[in-house]
């Protein structure tokens, strides 16, 4: 029951958090951060993955109802989070065992870099080329991905190098 209040705190917090404050955040269009991307990194490695991609849907709704679109951010929220497990065991494999958690202080600042650029990367160019619908300014659409996985990393790693600080301080007092 805690897991899903959580969860669901984490849901609301990032989508406002997104939607009144991050998606003004931009230069000329380019590089909008995606708050709500925390939620993919908010995982450990026992999760089941139809659970998973549940709350990747609801995630994904809940964002295409506050921006408009019709399903972009749903399909690519669950497309992102049925290929994280794959992902996340490629780069970590078996020497963390069942019970990892997916951020710096477990994985590492390379390996967590890695999963967190090709994930965020791949979840931009599923959301862009559903919005274009075409392939027709695919260096646009490249250059936009670049730059908002660049942007969309670099909140994700202040905010986990600030909550590995937080808890390393109350762990000393």
């Amino acid at each position: 029951m805690m897991e899903i209040l959580r969860r669901t705190s984490l849901i609301i917090v990032c989508v406002l958090s997104q939607i009144v404050f991050f998606d003004h955040f931009h230069v000329m269009g380019y590089g909008v951060p995606l708050v709500y991307a925390l939620f993919l990194f908010d995982y450990r490695s026992g999760d089941n993955v139809i659970c998973s991609m549940l709350w990747g849907a609801l995630l994904g709704v809940v964002v295409d109802i506050f921006h408009g679109t019709i399903g972009m951010n749903m399909m690519s929220m669950v497309l992102v989070v049925f290929f994280r497990r794959p992902l996340f065991d490629l780069f970590v494999g078996n020497k963390k065992g069942n019970g990892y958690t997916v951020d710096i202080a477990s994985l590492g600042m390379k390996t967590y870099l890695q999963i967190v650029l090709i994930t965020t990367f791949v979840y931009y160019i599923c959301v862009l080329i559903l919005e274009d619908m075409t392939l027709k300014y695919f260096a646009q659409l490249v250059w936009k991905a670049i730059a908002g996985t660049f942007s969309t990393t670099a909140f994700i790693l202040f905010y986990n190098i600030l909550k590995n600080h937080h808890r390393g301080h109350t762990r000393r007092i």
